[in-house]
């Protein structure tokens, strides 16, 4: 069985053979195409946080769209 098909768990590190459960987190995080996450977090932060200001625009342009085409077909 390929360690991809295998149910990797890891243990909570209890204090004692730091070595042995480094090894295993490792092995879990790339099992589980994580370990991008250990080498480079900043950009992948950087990204999300950059959509999320992207979509926070978007939102408000459309609301301020919106509110732009009501205010001009009111009839006073």
């Amino acid at each position: 069985m390929s360690i991809s098909q295998a149910h990797l768990e890891v243990e909570k590190f209890n204090g004692h053979n730091f070595e042995l459960w480094k090894l295993n987190m490792e092995g879990l995080l790339i099992d589980r195409d994580l370990w991008h996450v250990i080498e480079d977090p900043k950009p992948m932060v950087e990204e999300t946080l950059k959509a999320a200001e992207e979509s926070k625009l978007k939102e408000v342009k459309a609301n301020k769209m919106g509110s732009t085409r009501s205010e001009g077909t009111k009839h006073d």
